[in-house]
Order: C-alpha cells, then structure tokens, then sequence
C-alpha cells in the first residue's frame, strides 16, 4: 500500500510510543490523521498533537470510511476482526504501507512531554524507540524496526498456488540430494512436497549412494510417484550441495536452471513457480534462492531471512544459500567464484529443512546459564527476612494458583542445598553441567560501593582452581528493596552510580577478569550489566572503565548490555553487544481470563509459553551483536505469590524446540561470539531452572545437550 494513496481518514491504534512514532512518520508524508484509538477509558478525551484518543464505538458511523492502522503485533488479529465487526473495510498493519522517505529529523518532531502527560508508563519504551530511530534513515528501516521491537509469532502459513505467466520458455531440472541415510518417512515426505508443485514444469532427479540404493529402490517400488523420475548412484554420501553439482552435470544438457535440494526436506507449494518467476524478472543474477525454516517433530520454526545477511561478513555464500536454490546453467563452470552480490533472494518462505535428532552437529555453540548465589544464609538477609533466610523459604511457601498448576517446585538430586556449608554443592553443579552441555556459569555479582553481597559462592570458584569450569559475572547493578512483598519503597540496599562508585567498582572486578576460566569474546573478558539505564551516562562510564582496565594490564573489555528494562540498542550506549533476557523483551498475551480453577485471589498474570517462543523465533537480524536468550520456564509465584507473573505449557519439549531455533540463529555468526544465556541454572523461585527438580527430572538438561548438536 503506498501510503501516498491515502485519501481517506486515518486512525492508528492503539495510542503507544510505536503510535506516535507512525503518526510523525505519516505527518513526514503530509499524510494526515484522525485520531487515535484506544479502548483504554484512562486515554480517551487526550490530546495529542492537536489528535483526539478515542474508542473505536466514538467513530463507528465513519469507520467504514477510513483507514485503520494496527500499531502492535501483538493483538492484530483481535484488534482486526473487532473492527471487521464495527463495520471498518481497511485495516492494516504499519508494515503494510510503502514510501521512499528520509526519516531524517522525525524523531525531533515528536513531543515528548506530551506523550508522557498521557501516557507515563510508555515513556521508557518511548525514551528507547527515540533512541534507536536517531540511526535510522528510511521509511522501511523504521517500519521494520517497529515490527521487530516485540516480535510476531512465527508459524508457516502455506499460501494458494499461484500461476506464473512468463513469456520466457525456462527449463529446469531439480536435483534431489538422497545420499545421506534414508528415512522413508522424511523421504515421502519430501517426494509430496515435490508433486505438490502446482503447474510447475520441471523435470526430478534423484541421487543416492550405494550404500542406501536398495532400500531406496525397495521404497520407490512400492510407491506410486506418479512424476517422471531418474535415479543416479553415488560412491558415497555427499554433504555439499555444490559438490553435488558436479554429480548433475552429465545431466543438466538442455535445462536452463539446476534447482538443488536435500531428500529429508520440504518444498512450500509455490517454490518451483517461484524460481520461474525470480528467473524471469532476474535473470542478472546466476543464483536464486528463498527464506527457509525448519521443520522439527512436524513444527515450523526458526525462519531464516537470508537478505539480514547478504552483506554479513561472517556468512559465505554456502552459508547463505545453504540447502536450496537454483543455479543458471550458465553459471555452472564458474561455480566456485560466484559471490553473494550474485544472488537473488525471494523474499517468502519456500523451504522447510530438517530437524533430525539423529543427526549431532558440533556447531561450537556455548551454552551460558545465569548462576543465582542466593542459596546461604548472609547476615543481611538474616535482618531483612528472617534468620536463616535463602532462598528456599520463598520456594517451599508457594501454592498452586490453579488447577494443574505446577508449585511448589522441589529440587531433586542436588536437593535443598547450601551453597556454603553444603557437601561441595558447586562441584556437582558444575559436574552436572558439563555433563550436559553447559558451557559456563554466569554469576550475578552484587556490590554496592565497595559492599558485596552473597560473594562466597563465587569467592569459593576464585580461590579453587580445581573447580574448572568457565565463568562470567553480570553486575546486578540495581537497589533492592522488599519487592517481594509488595513494599517496594523500603530501601535494604541502595545502588549509587556516579563516576567514583563506577570506577571502584571495575577496580574490584579487574582480578577476576584476569582469571583464565574467565569467559572472553576475541580474547577480550565479557561483562554483563543488568541495568544500563541507571547510570549518570552509561557512554562515558564505559570509555572509563576501558582506559582503567588498559591501565591495570587489560587492553580490552567486552561489555554487553542486558536487554532489560525496555533497553535494547547497545551502540547508542558504547556497549559492544545485548544480552537477551527473557522473560524481559518477550511478548505475549495474558490468558488468565479463562483459567479452569484460578485462585480468586490471584491479581497476577498468566501467559502462553508456546506464543511467547514463537515470537521470540521470528527475530531478525540486528545491526548489532545480539546474544539470543532462552527460558526454560518462568513462574515467580515463590516470590510474589498471588501476584506473580506464570507462563503456562513451559514444557521441556517446547524449551528445546525454542533453544533449537535459538542453536539455528546463532550459528551464523562468528564462532568466537556463538553464545546463548539461559535464565537460569538455579532460579527455583522464578520456576526457571535447569537443576533437576522433582517433576521434570533432569529432561531440561537433555533437551538442552540435544538442542545444541542437532543439525541446525
């Protein structure tokens, strides 16, 4: 939709920081707006920018007249089919609208005093989008900004053949990779898929190694494939699909484009037509190829959006193309230095590639999980909570908030332990994360101006060498106060940040770094920091720490901004990379209503897991380093009790499905920088965590070693 055809009234919905931001957007293309809508009665009668917040029933004789414009993905479906209802024949999504604009100086045009005096609590989430939108320069980069902020739910949608008209009579042969070990079931599969071209004209065919070649041709003689077929025979299995070029050359005389593709894998219906129609319109370029994502027990996930990563220096083209595309025959003896500037991308996804869990892959991902030392009594927490307090008293507290409902958690083989008088609680942690595929522990340090607390588990990994094992700290740089009963004006521990305090604190930190276990990014010791927007100046702290570290015999620091808090874009603060922390960032819709059981107490919320890890799948590619982040599951009813916050369907089967998609996205990068964070190890009051517990066994932990090695 270009949006300069606009001609009739325009309403954005809801009113929200990504709301205004649109608004300016459309206010750079002279386009006007109505108003804005919003069922929220606190905003309806405001004001902004001379447009009026209304609910959608206040313009319901006009509604049919108008544009209504979805500012959220998160509620669209809902948000359409209730104005369907009321009467409205246009409503989009902001991502549905074209135009070739600067974005130059739009983020001065918003009135940020404004917003705020209407909407207080969106004023941080406003604070970033500004932020962030001062780097970028055009419409489409925006838009696609505003779509990626919280995340869409990922599921493969099979769209309608559609018939190409070209005039160019193009050939094409497909080349079908059979020669790794067979799989009947994934093998047919894949043959549906490929009679489930439309009315593509194209000729199969199919290579196997010897090694397979009867049972194959017992499986072809039962089934009745009802498309022409020929079969070629290899030595022995090939892994590269350009090497397999080379088998198909004896065969390609007379075709135009070599289509090649694995024989455990799916094609959507539209994938032949649509290299029909890529060949025709582009045939500059000798390579065509498609968005694919993976199947995994019969599921679509981890979408792979090939054009973030054309000018990534870290991806090849191999890697760019990767299972599928089709090579112009012409372009067949020039193979080897074809470069990704001769690649067309079609730009849906075509291609469905196999999760095979018989398949293990060492792809160099480290696994990281954030290491809780709340489990020994401190004299503090003895003042504030209760003599002998840990935080197991919060964990055996909890109830089930309903039926079916999962509390309280009970740990199982480490049982209740104390980290400082327990029979060497650390040594079997560690054990036991080696032995699933744990890389290394991220430590929470918690110092408050020279005063630490709940130091000796990790003073006990300084001072033991034998305990060898990789290790991190994240600085849990914020104040507590008695959130856990709801008083949270009461200060126990105040954080002060200001350029003394800053500078003791990385002072202290500086032997810890230079611990050789300690985890590094390109030989440089990473930090994390839980709460970047509670310093004076985050840029200038940083460009302080770097010279003191310089200083004091570290030439480099790595240090990566935990993406909490609304905060999401590392470069504008002179950080080197995020930090993905769910549940923070993560979106998904509350179910409470409904609840079979629910506790009438119960003020909280409840989430889907599974619609959470669907969104989370379908980020892209950010402009800056992003360490992806998994849950394995989250309740912090231990701790808030009839306030807590529950995602339901946390199962160690959907956990694994999300951290295999997790595996997928981070394999593209360098290897150097392949982590992913869990939260966590040992979050018992949070309901996340990898250590054994009574229900699930140690099934978390196995997902976990599998998701890691299987063929992503």
């Amino acid at each position: 939709m270009d949006v300069h055809k606009l001609n009739q009234p325009v309403y954005i919905v809801p009113f929200s920081a990504r709301g205004v931001l649109f608004y300016h957007l459309l206010r750079k293309c002279n386009i006007p707006v109505a108003g804005f809508l919003d069922n929220n009665p606190d905003l309806q009668g405001a004001c902004y920018d001379g447009c009026e917040i209304l609910s959608p029933q206040q313009i319901q004789s006009i509604i049919g007249n108008a544009t209504i414009v979805v500012c959220t993905s998160r509620y669209v479906e809902v948000i359409s089919r209730q104005f369907h209802e009321l009467g409205a024949s246009t409503v989009c999504m902001m991502s549905d609208f074209s135009a070739d604009v600067s974005t130059a100086g739009l983020t001065e045009q918003i009135n940020t005093t404004a917003f705020s005096a209407i909407s207080p609590s969106g004023v941080p989430t406003m604070r970033e989008m500004i932020l962030d939108c001062q780097k970028i320069d055009c419409w489409q980069d925006m838009l696609m900004y505003f779509i990626n902020f919280d995340g869409s739910p990922y599921s493969f949608v099979e769209q309608p053949i559609r018939t190409v008209n070209t005039t160019q009579n193009i050939k094409v042969i497909l080349c079908v990779n059979g020669t790794s070990d067979f799989n009947d079931a994934y093998f047919d599969a894949c043959m549906k898929s490929i009679k489930g071209q439309g009315n593509a004209g194209f000729d199969p065919v199919f290579f196997f190694c010897k090694e397979n070649l009867s049972v194959v041709e017992q499986w072809l003689k039962e089934k009745d494939l009802r498309i022409g077929k020929q079969v070629v025979v290899t030595e022995g299995p090939i892994v590269d699909a350009f090497d397999l070029l080379d088998y198909a050359k004896p065969y390609v005389s007379g075709y135009d484009y070599i289509a090649v593709m694995n024989a455990h894998d799916v094609l959507s219906q539209n994938a032949v037509n649509a290299i029909y129609e890529a060949a025709a319109k582009h045939s500059e370029y000798s390579l065509i190829t498609a968005y694919e994502d993976r199947i995994y027990k019969d599921s679509y996930i981890a979408p792979f959006y090939k054009d973030d990563y054309i000018k990534d220096d870290n991806t090849t083209l191999k890697g760019l193309v990767r299972n599928f595309f089709a090579i112009n025959i012409r372009a067949l003896d020039r193979l080897h230095s074809l470069q990704k500037s001769d690649v067309f991308i079609i730009k849906e996804v075509l291609y469905h590639y196999r999760v095979d869990e018989a398949v293990k892959h060492e792809n160099g991902i480290k696994p990281i999980a954030f290491y809780l030392p709340q489990f020994h009594p401190i004299p503090e927490n003895n003042k504030w909570w209760g003599e002998g307090f840990t935080e197991w008293v919060n964990v055996k507290r909890a109830f089930p908030m309903f039926s079916g409902h999962y509390q309280p958690h009970e740990p199982g083989v480490l049982g209740y332990y104390d980290l400082v008088d327990g029979d060497d609680v650390q040594r079997k942690q560690i054990e036991l994360a080696k032995q699933y595929g744990i890389y290394g522990f991220c430590y929470y340090y918690y110092w408050f101006n020279g005063k630490r607390l709940l130091e000796k588990p990790l003073d006990r990994i300084l001072g033991d060498k034998t305990l060898d094992f990789p290790f991190c700290i994240c600085w849990a740089n914020e104040t507590w106060s008695r959130r856990w009963d709801g008083s949270e004006s009461e200060v126990l521990m105040q954080q002060v940040h200001n350029s003394e305090t800053d500078e003791k604190f990385i002072l202290d930190i500086i032997p810890i770094l230079k611990d050789p276990r300690y985890i590094t990014i390109n030989g440089a010791p990473i930090l994390l920091i839980y709460r970047v927007d509670l310093f004076e100046d985050i840029e200038n702290t940083i460009k302080c720490w770097r010279k003191v570290c310089a200083e004091h015999g570290l030439p480099h620091i790595h240090v990566s901004m935990v993406q909490a808090f609304n905060a999401h874009n590392p470069l504008v603060r002179g950080c080197d990379s995020a930090t993905e922390f769910p549940p923070h960032k993560g979106k998904s819709h509350a179910t409470t209503d409904g609840i079979e059981g629910l506790d009438p107490e119960f003020s909280g919320h409840i989430y889907d897991y599974r619609e959470f890890a669907a969104r989370a799948m379908n980020i892209r590619k950010t402009d800056f380093l992003n360490f992806r982040g998994v849950m394995p599951s989250w309740d912090n009813t231990a701790r808030r009790l009839t306030r807590s916050e529950i995602f339901r369907n946390a199962e160690p089967e959907e956990y694994k499905k999300l951290l295999l998609s997790m595996v997928d996205f981070t394999s593209r990068i360098s290897k150097d920088q392949r982590l992913i964070f869990i939260n966590a190890w040992n979050e018992w009051a949070e309901g996340a965590h990898l250590e054994p517990d009574k229900k699930h066994g140690d099934a978390y932990l196995k997902a976990t070693l599998d998701a890691i090695h299987m063929n992503c």
